[in-house]
């Protein structure tokens, strides 16, 4: 599973920095109090046969370009083209996710974007509509500095609303 995260985190990290995905409409959210979008830089739907998964990841960034999000949502089946309409958990276990896993990044004052220790602990996203190459949702999840190294405060995304966002099919 930690292997096909870092294959789907990857390719998307790749493809995003390529273009920005125009298509796509921003994203609306609250972080921390604050009304504010999210501009989509791509959103990639990969099979995996060898573990039976499917996976979208989506990186947006923030109005501020501050902030990149990645989030990743799993699941069961390596066949299909469409998004399971349902509501994914975000929530870790023992450091480990399970249906939807989310990071920040942060940019630095060279402009490039470094990982931060924030991830989803726990909120959901969900999917109401996920076909024919896009999603429609909501989404609500807090991200914490799990790392005992940094003292990140808590960043609580809340009333997150996308819609026709579309994805590209990487196999």
């Amino acid at each position: 599973m930690k292997r096909i995260l870092l294959a789907s985190l990857a390719a998307t990290l790749f493809l995003g920095a390529c273009k920005k995905d125009k298509d796509n409409k921003p994203v609306t959210v609250t972080v921390d109090g604050k009304q504010t979008t999210l501009n989509v830089e791509s959103a990639m739907y990969s099979r995996f046969t060898e573990g039976g998964i499917r996976s979208l990841t989506v990186t947006a960034v923030s109005a501020d370009q501050q902030s990149r999000f990645i989030i990743a949502l799993y699941m069961a089946g390596a066949q299909g083209n469409n998004v399971d309409a349902k509501t994914y958990p975000v929530r870790r276990v023992a450091g480990k996710s399970f249906e939807a896993t989310v990071y920040r990044m942060e940019r630095t004052s060279n402009g490039a974007y470094v990982a931060t220790n924030h991830v989803g602990t726990d909120g959901e996203i969900v999917i109401t509509k996920g076909d024919n190459g896009a999603i429609t949702g909501t989404f609500n999840f807090t991200l914490k500095d799990e790392s005992g190294l940094t003292k990140l405060a808590p960043m609580v995304l809340q009333d997150g609303k996308f819609e026709n966002v579309q994805f590209k099919l990487a196999n």
